[in-house]
């Protein structure tokens, strides 16, 4: 019987625990490249001690360990084990977790406490049970925002010399906001930086980047650029998305892929021609006094209609210029100039001038194109070159002999 005195008992109260966790993210929309920061959490409601205590937190796919700062204990990056040790009645223990984003989407990042000497009086520890105060979890969706990049040019044909101006615009499409957006637009060889004029941020002719900043959700913005054509050839001007912080759910930036939406060009194709003379004299061997016609002819072999076509034809000292008959244009002796105008792919034509012979010994007479809107394919004009196909001389020597004008004259 218990009131006897050889007879007594003890009462024997386990230890027990309520442990819970909580885990924040300061940022629940980071982009791809950034460090994001989650903040775990203990908290012991007693009414023991708790020893012993392990949080497991390993990081999701696509994050990677930068660093963590814990009120106590240790984390190790490898395990994803917070060994956080003893965390008295009443208290709490936290874990500062920063990580950086390397993907895209949703992720998912859960925690729990994995290990305690006590039990716990509402849960247990490492099962995996979501509903239970020492498990929690957070999730993330990285921004999407859709660019697309057009880019057209006002004259795809442009004459020798014309400046051209290309327009590059860039829309997104969503859903979200796009920020620090840059894009590249480098000018090919053949087309020469004049200017820019940006709708908003700023280009820099040297790397060819526009820094665009930000562009919101159905917004946009253009950049013109005026270039010089400086050579015959063909050039292709390609702009692209060199960058931005958000995901792109159909293209990526700087790939060069030429499909993606986030890439566009034009081709500049200079209009051409191929412009060639000759010179012919009906009397190469002249007396004093004589009149001679010297015929010069200038073709246009393509591929595209020659204008603006003007040609140097000057009187050579020691003739006198009497007439000139030119098939097309005009004809200044005091100039030498021919001014032709348009001459279309296949076309020649002629200028005849008569000269009187004043002096003895060579005189060459000769011709070259002098002005054209268009490139010529094998030739410059005015460089007086002979070996071009766009200068030609003939020459026209009188003897020193007396004349049988001289004589009757005397």
């Amino acid at each position: 019987m218990l009131s006897e005195d050889d007879q007594d008992n003890v009462s024997i109260v386990p230890q027990q625990v309520d442990l819970a966790l909580t885990k924040t993210l300061d940022n629940n929309a980071p982009n791809r490249g950034e460090n994001i920061v989650y903040t775990l959490t203990v908290t012991n409601s007693g009414p023991s001690d708790a020893t012993g205590v392990e949080v497991t937190d390993r990081l999701a796919d696509g994050l990677s360990f930068v660093s963590s700062a814990p009120s106590q204990g240790a984390y190790n990056p490898s395990t994803g084990v917070w060994t956080a040790g003893t965390i008295a009645d009443g208290e709490s223990a936290t874990l500062r977790l920063t990580a950086q984003v390397n993907t895209t989407g949703t992720v998912v990042d859960p925690a729990e406490i994995t290990a305690i000497d006590q039990p716990d009086v509402d849960s247990t520890p490492d099962n995996a049970v979501p509903t239970e105060d020492d498990f929690d979890s957070t999730s993330f969706t990285t921004p999407v925002a859709d660019l697309a990049l057009t880019k057209t040019v006002l004259d795809s044909t442009p004459l020798a010399s014309q400046d051209v101006v290309f327009t590059v615009t860039v829309v997104n499409n969503g859903p979200d906001d796009a920020t620090n957006i840059v894009v590249q637009d480098i000018l090919p060889p053949g087309l020469l930086f004049q200017s820019a004029t940006e709708s908003q941020g700023v280009y820099d002719q040297n790397t060819g980047l526009w820094t665009v900043g930000a562009i919101p959700n159905t917004g946009f913005a253009t950049l013109t650029l005026n270039a010089r054509v400086n050579s015959a050839d063909p050039s292709t001007n390609t702009a692209e998305i060199f960058s931005f912080l958000q995901f792109d759910p159909d293209s990526t930036p700087n790939n060069g892929v030429v499909g993606e939406d986030d890439q566009a060009s034009v081709v500049v194709t200079p209009e051409v021609i191929d412009l060639s003379v000759t010179a012919a004299v009906d009397n190469p061997e002249p007396e004093l006094g004589d009149s001679v016609v010297t015929t010069f002819t200038v073709s246009n072999a393509g591929p595209d209609v020659a204008t603006g076509v003007v040609l140097s034809a000057p009187i050579p000292r020691g003739f006198t210029f009497v007439s000139a008959s030119p098939e097309q244009g005009t004809y200044d002796a005091s100039t030498g100039l021919w001014t032709l105008g348009t001459l279309g792919v296949g076309e020649t034509r002629t200028l005849r001038i008569t000269e009187r012979v004043d002096v003895f010994g060579f005189r060459p007479h000769t011709i070259e194109v002098q002005e054209a809107d268009q490139f010529d394919v094998d030739s410059t004009p005015g460089n007086m070159s002979l070996v071009e196909d766009d200068f030609a001389s003939v020459l026209i020597m009188a003897p020193r002999s007396l004349s049988k004008r001289f004589f009757l004259s005397r």
